[in-house]
């Protein structure tokens, strides 16, 4: 038996990964700017005004006017239906925190978001801002600070199929296995 490694072998093995990670889609601009820029920045920096907002009935209708001027600031061939965005409600989960769920239109490229959360911690009036996002070989749980900070949390689930992590398995991840400290 040869065990020699022929070295063009090796060579056309690295041009192909190569090639592959080329072709790794990019998230679509209109999805990865609302979720993980514009939505993302008001909530973190102006949760006094906007939190509110989340306990109305008219967080649907926000979120949609928020989508549509997204819009209107790239391209029109980089516009992206708002289809399945909605907002559950802020509740009460706990003593002291508080959550609402928005429910993202399809994510379809990393790192798009599938969900978003905030929980906003009553007595301090702070916010925290998690994602589930879709992955190459799983989805992830992160957060975003108000520093635009982007970190992975660890918790992604091992599944290329993004629907076998229910909503709520989701919500109780993020509600019994986020780090408290970081509060």
């Amino acid at each position: 038996m040869n065990m020699a490694i022929n070295n063009s072998d090796i060579v056309k093995t690295l041009l192909n990964w190569e090639y592959s990670m080329e072709k790794i889609p990019e998230p679509r601009t209109h999805h990865y700017v609302y979720a993980h820029q514009v939505l993302r920045d008001l909530i973190l920096q102006e949760n006094e005004q906007i939190l509110p907002i989340f306990a109305s009935p008219s967080a649907d209708e926000f979120l949609f006017r928020l989508w549509d001027e997204v819009a209107k600031s790239i391209p029109e061939h980089e516009t992206v239906t708002r289809d399945g965005l909605c907002c559950i409600p802020l509740q009460m989960i706990k003593n002291d925190l508080a959550i609402s769920v928005i429910c993202m239109p399809e994510a379809i490229y990393p790192p798009e978001a599938i969900y978003v959360v905030i929980l906003f911690k009553i007595s301090t009036e702070q916010c925290r801002y998690i994602t589930l996002e879709k992955s190459l070989i799983h989805v992830m749980i992160c957060e975003w600070t108000s520093e635009g900070v982007h970190r992975n949390l660890g918790l992604g689930v091992k599944d290329t199929h993004h629907e076998t992590l229910s909503l709520n398995n989701f919500l109780e991840l993020v509600v019994t296995e986020l780090p408290v400290e970081e509060w």
